[in-house]
């Protein structure tokens, strides 16, 4: 081990050691367990949903590399195959539900933008707080 390497080593509960261990031992046996099939999120945000829309086709290639990977890739751990399965699901039903509010709404694709305020900073150096003060002026529209 290298010296500096020792200071990278995380504390991780025996619960998640246990679910990878499962993990692993099923795809050293060949079943990937936990891999993403773009085929079944996509039917799993329309259940979801109750919306079948999902647009232009923009999204299919980045989605297909990224459910490939989990399944050919380097092995994630059990506990990161759940969140980037959450999280792209998440995603695709956020697509349809704007998908759908487009269908239903399509004069918002009319409504200009005039002087749009964007927020950007590096973490803890108070983005948020000013988020939040500007949200409390009427005028601006915040997420």
């Amino acid at each position: 081990m290298n010296e500096g390497d020792k200071y990278f080593k995380f504390y991780r509960p025996w619960t998640l050691k246990l679910a990878d261990g499962i993990v692993s031992l099923l795809d050293r046996r060949g079943k990937r367990c936990l891999a993403l099939d773009e085929a079944n999120i996509i039917q799993k945000a329309q259940k979801k949903t109750g919306l079948y829309d999902l647009g232009d086709n923009s999204f299919q290639e980045p989605l297909r590399i990224i459910c490939e990977h989990t399944r050919t890739g380097k092995p994630m751990s059990a506990l990161g195959r759940l969140m980037a399965y959450d999280d792209i699901l998440y995603r695709l039903m956020n697509r349809l539900k704007i998908e759908a509010t487009l269908k239903k709404n399509p004069e918002i694709l009319n409504v200009k933008i005039q002087q749009p305020i964007i927020i950007a900073g590096l973490a803890r150096t108070g983005t948020t707080l000013l988020q939040r003060l500007l949200a409390k002026d009427p005028d601006n529209r915040t997420p």
